[in-house]
This record gives C-alpha cells, sequence and structure tokens, in this order.
C-alpha cells in the first residue's frame, strides 16, 4: 500500500475551492528539472498533488500558494540538514530535489512547486507495536532538530504557544475550555524551558511503516515551528491514540485510548539519549509531565479549529475527548514521568 502524501491539509481542509493541478502544470514544472522522461501523472486526494511516474521510480509534485514560499525554503533547508542523519537510523525523510537553477522549488504563476522522491509504506494499523514504534521516530526527528545546524534555524520559524491561533472556535463551551487550557499552560510556564525546532504536525497521515511495523518514513514538515519538545510528543501521542471512526461525530467515544499513550510515550522514551534526563539540561521534566493531558487537550482543540462545521458537531464530540482526557490528569502525567 502507499500513502497518498496528501498529509493531514488536504485530510483537515479540502482543497475544493482551489483550482486543480493539472498535466498542463506539471508539464510547466518539470520543464525546470532534470529528470528522467516522465511516463505518467495522477493527481492525488485533494488536487494539489501528483505522483509522477518515471523509468527510474515514482516522485512527488506538490504546490502551495507563492505567499509561504520563504518559509517553504526554510522547511527544505532543515530537510536537507536531517534527511542524511536520519537515513542512518532507517527513517526516510524525503527531501526536495534540487531544479536547474539549484533551488528546491518553483514559483509559477502564483504558485510554489516542489518534487521529491515518492515514499511507500503503510499507514498506522492502530496496534501497540506500531504506536511505539511511532514514538520512537519522533524522539529521533527531534534529536535530529537539536544539531547546531538546525539549532541556527530555529529563530526563523514560528514560536509555538499553546495553540497555533487558526481562528476562534464559535461553540462557546470550545472557546471556555481553550481558554482554561491557555491560562494552565501559562501559569505553569511551559514555554519557559528548552525550544527547538519540531516537526509541526506528527500525526498518523504523515508516518509510513514498512511491514515488520517499523517506520519507514517521515513525511511533511511543512508547519514545522519551534516549541517544547513535550508539546509535540502530547499531540503526537492523543494523534495515535485517538481511534478514527465512521459515522457521525456525534457517535465518536469520548475516551482515548490511554493503553496506546502508553506505548507511544514508552518509544519516545527510550529513543532518547539519557541526558535528555539530566538535571542541568533536561528536555524532559516532571513538570512537563503534568503539562502532557493539557497540551494533548489543547492539541485535539486546534484539530477541531482547523475542521469546525457549520453545525458544530464535530467540535462537540472534540470537546467531550478533552474534558475526558483532562478528568484523567495525574494519571495521563504518569504516563509520562521519565
Amino acid at each position: 500500500m502507499s500513502h497518498d502524501h496528501t498529509g493531514a491539509a488536504a485530510a483537515s481542509a479540502p482543497n475544493s475551492r482551489l483550482p486543480r493541478l493539472t498535466v498542463g502544470d506539471a508539464a510547466v514544472v518539470l520543464a525546470q528539472y532534470s529528470l528522467p522522461a516522465v511516463q505518467a501523472v495522477r493527481a492525488l486526494a485533494g488536487g494539489q498533488a501528483a505522483k509522477l511516474q518515471t523509468a527510474h521510480g515514482s516522485l512527488l509534485l506538490k504546490r502551495r500558494p507563492a505567499a509561504i514560499a520563504q518559509r517553504l525554503s526554510r522547511v527544505h533547508a532543515v530537510i536537507h540538514e536531517i534527511a542524511e542523519p536520519l537515513v542512518t537510523t532507517g527513517l526516510v525523510v524525503p527531501a526536495a530535489m534540487r531544479c536547474l537553477r539549484g533551488e528546491t522549488m518553483v514559483v509559477a504563476q502564483g504558485w510554489v512547486y516542489d518534487i521529491a522522491p515518492w515514499s511507500e509504506g503503510e499507514r498506522f494499523d492502530g496496534t501497540p507495536h506500531q504506536a511505539a514504534e511511532a514514538g520512537a521516530a519522533l524522539a529521533q526527528v527531534h534529536q535530529a532538530l537539536r544539531t547546531p545546524a538546525v539549532s541556527a534555524m530555529s529563530g526563523e520559524f514560528t514560536t509555538m504557544t499553546h495553540a497555533r491561533e487558526p481562528g476562534p472556535l464559535t461553540q462557546p463551551a470550545a472557546r471556555s475550555l481553550q481558554r482554561e487550557i491557555a491560562l494552565w499552560l501559562d501559569h505553569e510556564q511551559v514555554w519557559a524551558g528548552t525550544s527547538q525546532v519540531l516537526h509541526g504536525d506528527w500525526h498518523r497521515g504523515n508516518v509510513l511503516f514498512d511491514q515488520a511495523g517499523r517506520v519507514r518514513a517521515a513525511l511533511d514538515f511543512e508547519l514545522a515551528r519551534t516549541g517544547p519538545i513535550i508539546a509535540e510528543a502530547s499531540s503526537g501521542a492523543v494523534q495515535f491514540a485517538t481511534e478514527i471512526r465512521t459515522g457521525t461525530a456525534e457517535a465518536w467515544p469520548a475516551e482515548t485510548d490511554l493503553s496506546l499513550v502508553g506505548q507511544f510515550v514508552a518509544g519516545y522514551l527510550r529513543s532518547l539519549p539519557s541526558r535528555c534526563f539530566r538535571r542541568k539540561t533536561a528536555v524532559l521534566t516532571e513538570s512537563y509531565a503534568k503539562a502532557a493531558p493539557v497540551l494533548m487537550a489543547g492539541a485535539l482543540l486546534e484539530q477541531a479549529a482547523e475542521l469546525e462545521s457549520g453545525d458544530g458537531v464535530l467540535t462537540a464530540a472534540v470537546i467531550r475527548k478533552a474534558r475526558w482526557i483532562l478528568d484523567r490528569h495525574i494519571e495521563i502525567s504518569e504516563i509520562f514521568m521519565p
């Protein structure tokens, strides 16, 4: 099975209002690269990406509004810094290829395009083993992002706060919960400690597994930002432990599988070097562990803000999940204790 590479953006915010990427668009971009002859172009879900089939393998062509070109260039620079070191751990991070001008993107007609190797792999299957592997892979990514070269670029990325602020939720209950979470995190000064560049969007759609259940590839660093690693570890834990169900949001359970949270966190902690727990240089502390449930609930609300529908049913379902997590604050904090 192959991943469609469209990631969270296509899944959470369909691009139905944007013009779709066409074969003609692809031809204009491909003329800027020295590539093997393209034999086929297949549009992917969301209409803003395509799979290119060549005699030497498949490639991924993506486009975004040209307004993000500068940010995307910074993301490309980070990926090029970490891709080779991560390959030695068995983790692939597809890096954008350079065009004839030596740049990692092409800007044309109001769009910015890039091309990267296509990654094959399986989606998350919901098993404890894969949850642990997803946590371990995130720790490896965080370690790669702590190198001097990447750290030197950290000031060029948006600093993560208690929310991405994608727009206020309209439901009073959701807005009240957002304020409650923000006040708690501000009071505990969660962002006062170690901060670094983060992946920014670690969820099941951006991770591919091999047949043995190990993480094969990490995708879509486009939302990279700076912040404490506990924020992304917490968000990743709830993403890989929240069951995806069909049917209406009204029927979604409030529960989160805490056994999967435990597996994800265990995988994450075992893959961090011991120096991360030393008192003077700790990047994971007891206070951060206590913040984890609040950060998990906040991550769910961020997602609700991105997905909120007119009737608010989805938001109400997410509020139930967030409250369920906050009601088990002590139990979940203990899972994150280093």
